[in-house]
């Protein structure tokens, strides 16, 4: 199977490409050998709203200086995305179960995760909700997602995922997924609040409108 992007141009550091009405990705870049991150800007009524920041280096706060310029109206929030915020809780978790010392790195975290199959069940439980809370907004926006076969796939290889990690994500996202097929939202706080919001804002007519194409 193939993946098709509906936009072949990836914008460079600082420019902004409009994938949705309102709605603008950016990227910004990383210092691993995976080396950017996708963000978005949207236009949220007289200001903007910021999805995620990028890491706090001397190369994204220069991006960011440059975009930040050229908008026409002020930033009023910032989303934090859900990967971010099941890493602080994953980092806890982790700790008061002795899978990783209190004072580790990103990768560091991933590796200890991998080690164990307890830890990487864990992994897998929280990567799937993160990305079921990708697919949530990704209905939302063309009325499509990711297969889950892809998104268990890609955690194998980024995460070198153990067999039990890679089996708790899908079964995680399979769970995500019916919910979805019978019109609702992924059972995850940050999921269900991204798509009130985005729904709250069409109807006031502050953030344009969703393609039901």
């Amino acid at each position: 199977m193939s993946l098709h992007y509906p936009h072949t141009h990836h914008p460079a550091a600082g420019e902004l490409t409009e994938v949705a009405s309102g709605v603008f990705w950016l990227r910004m870049p990383l210092p691993f050998q995976l080396d950017h991150i996708n963000l978005w800007l949207l236009r949220d009524g007289d200001g903007w709203t910021m999805v995620d920041t990028g890491f706090a280096t001397d190369g994204v706060r220069a991006v960011w200086l440059q975009v930040l310029a050229e908008l026409d109206a002020p930033v009023r929030r910032l989303i934090v995305e859900p990967h971010e915020v099941v890493h602080v809780t994953q980092h806890k978790r982790g700790v008061d179960a002795g899978w990783w010392p209190r004072v580790v790195s990103h990768s560091a975290l991933y590796l200890c995760s991998v080690a164990t199959d307890d830890a990487a069940e864990y992994l897998g439980k929280v990567e799937g909700d993160a990305y079921a809370v990708s697919a949530d907004v990704e209905l939302w926006l063309t009325g499509r997602r990711r297969p889950i076969e892809s998104v268990v796939d890609s955690l194998r290889r980024q995460y070198a995922l153990r067999p039990a990690g890679a089996a708790a994500a899908s079964a995680v996202l399979h769970s995500h997924y019916a919910t979805q097929d019978d019109g609702g939202v992924s059972n995850v706080t940050v999921g269900r609040f991204t798509i009130d919001w985005l729904n709250a804002h069409v109807e006031a007519g502050t953030f344009g409108e969703r393609d039901d194409a």
